[in-house]
């Protein structure tokens, strides 16, 4: 058993009904299986490849050398090879025999067996065989008049039925096209599009209809089946939307299919990212960008359009985009409110920036509700601070408070505590 190397992650049709997925192993399209000719093993698929070697993907694995599904290793139409059986030689269409009373005169596969040897003036019976200008080809022999039959330049044909003359003299069908009461069509089953007899179930520049092409989308392969075209997704990327996308990494479909990201997010392992910066969060609007502005009391605090900052009940009592102050019976508190269910990380730097002032230094910490996550008391004239860097779990519309608290003394107590929070969540 050969182990498939990069295996199919997503098959869907486009816009159309949902496909089975391929199994682990490439289908041989009931030829040869993914042998090469001779018996010899195929190579297994590259890295993301569908198929195995000698085979490519039209809906299913079929065979390079199968001519129902043309003989490149692009297309996926049958070889167009009129009054013949195909074949695939070198990698393209070929004739590998010819109906009962036709002939390949011209050993060009593109026409297939394009001689009526019962009726053809220069090919009467064989190729080669031709009659005298005085003579005429009936039935396969030469003669001297056509009796019943119409004398197209020497060929006694019935136009009712003849590809060649079909109608009148000199009418050929084009391609595989038959004759049928003088009037020129194509097969049961088969449409003709620009000329030639298409199966609009399973061309894929034909799928359905004339000129209703299959597009290979990015990444991936399309084919059509049952007169629909369908994609599938190279191993790696998952087929959403018609694209062919890495979950792991796509803001649109961020662990899955349809499950988005907000704007300016990133997706990372399948979970959306979204960072929210205390300073460059900062507004003049409460809960804007996540954030919000109060005293330890509870109260809102009101922003200050002149000093660009929010102001409490006392007059010290202030958070600015950076950091704040707190006041003599109020502690000064920036908070930030989850939007999503998922995880925070909280990094930064809490220290003094009013130096050469004051009696002591503050004390600052961050909360979860009324669990402390973080706590440290930061120096008069520390102007290295101490670091925070912490996870926590988080539930939609939990509130984390970052509060700077006076000590024993207000005056002075101007600090940096500029928190940045990355929350990752699944969509």
């Amino acid at each position: 058993m050969r182990l498939l190397a990069a295996v199919l992650t997503a098959l869907s049709a486009l816009g159309c009904a949902e496909l089975e997925p391929v199994s682990d192993e490439p289908d041989g399209g009931g030829g040869t299986g993914g042998a090469s000719d001779g018996g010899a093993e195929a190579s297994p698929p590259p890295d993301g490849g569908l198929c195995w070697t000698d085979q490519k993907w039209c809906g299913v694995c079929v065979d390079l050398a199968d001519p129902s599904h043309g003989c490149d290793s692009a297309g996926c139409d049958a070889c167009p090879t009129p009054h013949a059986t195909a074949k695939c030689e070198a990698g393209k269409c070929a004739v590998k025999a010819c109906d009962a009373g036709w002939a390949d005169c011209n050993q060009s596969a593109t026409d297939g067996c394009e001689v009526d040897t019962a009726s053809d003036h220069s090919h009467c019976g064989k190729c080669g065989g031709a009659c005298a200008a005085s003579e005429v080809c009936l039935e396969g022999a030469c003669a001297s008049n056509c009796g019943s039959l119409q004398n197209c330049a020497g060929s006694c044909v019935n136009v009712a039925t003849n590809s060649q003359h079909c109608g009148t003299c000199n009418h050929a069908c084009a391609g595989s096209q038959t004759c049928q009461a003088g009037m020129c069509v194509c097969p049961a089953g088969l449409t003709s599009c620009a000329g030639a007899c298409i199966d609009t179930k399973v061309s894929k520049q034909h799928c359905g209809a004339c000129n209703k092409p299959c597009t290979d989308p990015a990444n991936g392969l399309a084919a059509c089946q049952a007169g629909q075209c369908a994609l599938a997704c190279l191993a790696g990327f998952s087929l959403c939307g018609g694209q062919c996308v890495v979950t792991a990494t796509h803001v649109s479909h961020c662990g899955g299919c349809n499950k988005s990201c907000g704007i300016g997010e990133a997706c990372q392992d399948g979970a959306c990212v979204a960072t929210f910066s205390a300073s460059a969060g900062f507004s003049s609007v409460q809960g804007k960008n996540g954030w919000s502005y109060l005293s330890s009391d509870g109260a809102a605090m009101s922003y200050v359009a002149a000093q660009n900052y929010w102001q409490g009940a006392e007059t010290y009592v202030i958070v600015t985009a950076g950091g704040g102050h707190p006041g003599v019976n109020l502690d000064a508190v920036r908070r930030w409110t989850a939007p999503k269910s998922g995880s925070v990380k909280i990094t930064g730097k809490a220290f003094d920036t009013h130096a050469g002032c004051g009696a002591d230094g503050v004390n600052v910490s961050i909360r979860k509700g009324t669990t402390v996550l973080w706590q440290a008391t930061i120096a008069k004239d520390d102007a290295t601070g101490q670091s925070y860097d912490l996870t926590a779990a988080v539930s939609a519309g939990e509130k984390i408070d970052f509060v700077l608290n006076k000590g024993a003394e207000d005056a002075c107590d101007s600090s940096h505590f500029d928190p940045t929070i990355v929350l990752t969540y699944k969509p």
